[in-house]
């Protein structure tokens, strides 16, 4: 978005309060006569937050919008219809809820939509002679040649939760998020961001610790405690200014449906551990 801006398109960005939630009640208010496309992001993977497509995506059929969704954490945890969906551009990565390899991922264009513009063009290997990039689907997005090895690992993975089956894996996932934030929004010092009333939501949970530093925490936790998070901005800057965590980030929580309660447990008494820990303020 910021490249497009750049080259003189009008982005507006729709601001989230401090639980990191959009009113799409208002979206109205930042209609342009010149608006062409809504891009969102189907949930967060900073507070696991889900955005309601259905409201969005009937706002967008209403004003002749195209509906583009990030689908990167919702891949493969959400049951998604796309034939019956609003949405126009859906774009996914294979390795998260998908537990596909890292360097793999698709993008989904509704017939009859418009085709998005490639990033990159030659080697198509169906219209050598041509000097231009196919025009049909999927070639006009498919330069160069196709990471087999990735797909052949993303077939691995959808296969696998194919054979679990969403509703499954998501009720096993719900609780064990559950049981971690009634665990961990008891510890005095931590404070845990998103919006925990809505029981749809991905399973994720990010925390800070009083003024400790997001990678020192989670450095801590992986040293001496043999737990492994991600700390920092996760690529995410826009939700960290909403959630006012710019500066330090926060550390994330991601479970699976194969993590257990002890390695859960384990967890939460580290982080019980290091709140209750003496120490001097990272900003001085």
């Amino acid at each position: 978005m910021y490249s497009l801006e750049t080259a003189g398109a009008e982005v507006t960005i729709v601001k989230a309060d401090r639980r990191g939630i959009v009113d799409f009640s208002r979206l109205g208010s930042h209609l342009r006569p010149n608006s062409r496309a809504i891009v969102i992001t189907h949930a967060s993977n900073v507070t696991g937050n889900v955005v309601p497509i259905g409201q969005v995506g009937a706002f967008c059929q209403e004003h002749g919008l195209i509906l583009i969704v990030d689908a990167a954490q919702t891949a493969g945890w959400h049951p998604y219809n796309l034939h019956d969906s609003p949405i126009d551009i859906l774009a996914f990565t294979g390795h998260k809820a998908l537990y596909g390899p890292q360097g793999v991922g698709g993008i989904y264009v509704k017939s009859g939509s418009v085709v998005p513009r490639p990033l990159k063009t030659g080697g198509t290997g169906v219209q050598s002679f041509s000097k231009t990039q196919p025009s049909q689907m999927p070639e006009a997005l498919e330069a160069g040649t196709l990471n087999v090895p990735g797909i052949a690992g993303l077939k691995a993975g959808v296969s696998y939760v194919s054979s679990l089956g969403l509703p499954k894996i998501r009720e096993l996932e719900a609780h064990l998020t559950g049981y971690f934030y009634q665990g961990v929004k008891g510890i005095p010092g931590v404070e845990v961001y998103g919006d925990f009333s809505s029981c749809d939501r991905c399973p994720i949970v990010s925390l800070n610790i009083m003024s400790m530093e997001s990678s020192s925490v989670s450095q801590l936790l992986a040293d001496e405690y043999g737990v492994f998070t991600r700390s920092g901005a996760h690529c995410a800057p826009l939700m960290h200014g909403a959630l006012g965590t710019g500066e330090r980030g926060a550390v994330r929580f991601s479970f699976s449906h194969r993590n257990t309660k002890k390695e859960l447990d384990t967890a939460l008494q580290a982080l019980l551990d290091l709140a209750k820990r003496p120490r001097r303020s990272s900003h001085g």
